[in-house]
């Protein structure tokens, strides 16, 4: 019985390896995703996962790309609406439902900014840099972090 794996099945390995990064390599600010998650981890936090992401196109209302996002979990809905500004920067707008007064940052690129919900649950980012970024929200309900996403 030979060693296991020997020159060839390095060779057919190799093979596959290079065929999946062809065709489906991992998107490059993977690393940036990993980061995040590893560096805002909270033990005490509930989840709330990306359940819908659509973006709208500029037209007669705006003149920039808009993406809507929404996550869900632990109760509680975050959406966000993410405009991009000429500079490349983005405007963060997000309500959470239920609405809530709530402590709210941002990672991401920049390194962390907080903001405050209102009590109707709206908050907003100004000149957030493109890149991977994720929420911490701190309500009256405990702790929501959303999955990082890249905006």
């Amino acid at each position: 019985m030979s060693d296991w794996p020997d020159a060839l099945d390095d060779q057919i390995l190799a093979g596959l390896r290079a065929g999946f990064d062809a065709s489906d390599p991992p998107p490059a600010f993977l690393d940036d995703l990993v980061v995040l998650a590893l560096g805002s981890s909270r033990l005490d936090a509930e989840v709330a996962r990306l359940v819908d992401d659509a973006a709208v196109a500029p037209g007669a209302r705006a003149s920039t790309r808009v993406r809507t996002l929404r996550f869900e979990g632990g109760g509680t809905t975050v959406l966000l609406s993410v405009a991009e500004g000429p500079t490349g920067a983005r405007r963060v707008d997000g309500w959470l439902v239920p609405a809530a007064a709530a402590g709210v940052a941002l990672h991401g690129p920049a390194g962390t900014v907080t903001v405050d919900a209102d009590a109707s649950g709206r908050f907003s980012f100004e000149d957030v840099p493109a890149g991977a970024a994720q929420l911490v929200v701190q309500g009256p309900h405990g702790v929501v972090v959303t999955t990082a996403v890249q905006l």
